[in-house]
């Protein structure tokens, strides 16, 4: 479960990576810029660049399983 937290501007995330309820990382990056624009994302990673995408304009042709915010 990832943990994003906005308080006063300022925004916090936690590093954790998990897979099927196991940890795989403690080392996770969840803060992608794109064109000035910052994406804090969560769930699926394979379908982080297609819900930025569509963030842009471009709609995904599939069901996208991450979130941004």
């Amino acid at each position: 479960m990832t943990t994003i937290a906005y308080k006063d501007g300022v925004i916090a995330y936690d590093s954790r990576q998990t897979r099927s309820g196991s940890i795989v990382s403690d080392d996770c990056q969840k803060l992608t810029v794109v064109d000035g624009v910052s994406f804090f994302l969560s769930g699926a990673v394979c379908d982080e660049k297609a819900l930025i995408a569509a963030y842009f304009g471009t709609p995904s042709p599939v069901p996208v399983e991450c979130s941004g915010y």
